[in-house]
């Protein structure tokens, strides 16, 4: 244990422990034995201590690298999901039916953006996809697409016309 856990009561390292499962503070208090009335606000208030802050960085530092997760692989996972095309999955359409590829011929990154595959009594595939656009704004957001542009001084957009090749521009 580190020197940040070690300051924590038995209940701010329950806390801090349950918070990793799905970095819900309301959840991980009710699971760490604070009562489902006031879960919300003690959940709340643990979160604005220093010492359990640093103990949750600390705690996601060494879950990463006993994972050896990396940002990039994650960033990767959102690319797969967001950039996804229903194509991969599609060998051809067939008499007004969609014939699915079979799953060795599906390329493997194409793999991480399928939610699940599932069949009625009729043999009838379908396959559900990830939330494409949950991936995209998490990337959006990650590379901060977001944010304002900084403006060039001095810079006047021109209008311009391209006609056969030839660029026109006035003001």
């Amino acid at each position: 244990m580190t020197e940040i856990i070690k300051k924590l009561t038995d209940k701010q390292e329950s806390f801090v422990q349950n918070y990793l499962i799905d970095l819900n503070a309301k959840q991980a208090a009710i699971r760490s034995g604070y009562s489902e009335k006031t879960a919300k606000e003690i959940g709340y208030q643990l979160m604005q201590q220093p010492e359990v802050i640093d103990a949750i960085k600390e705690a996601k530092k060494k879950r990463n690298f006993r994972l050896n997760l990396k940002q990039d692989m994650v960033i990767s996972e959102l690319v797969k999901v967001g950039f996804s095309s229903v194509a991969d999955y599609v060998k051809e359409f067939k008499d007004g039916k969609i014939i699915l590829r079979d799953f060795d011929e599906i390329p493997p990154e194409c793999l991480s953006a399928i939610h699940h595959i599932s069949s009625d009594k009729n043999g009838n595939v379908s396959i559900k996809m990830q939330n494409k656009m949950q991936a995209l704004i998490l990337l959006y957001n990650h590379l901060k697409l977001n944010e304002p542009k900084k403006k060039i001084p001095n810079y006047k957009p021109k209008n311009v016309f391209v006609i056969n090749d030839q660029v026109i521009e006035f003001d």
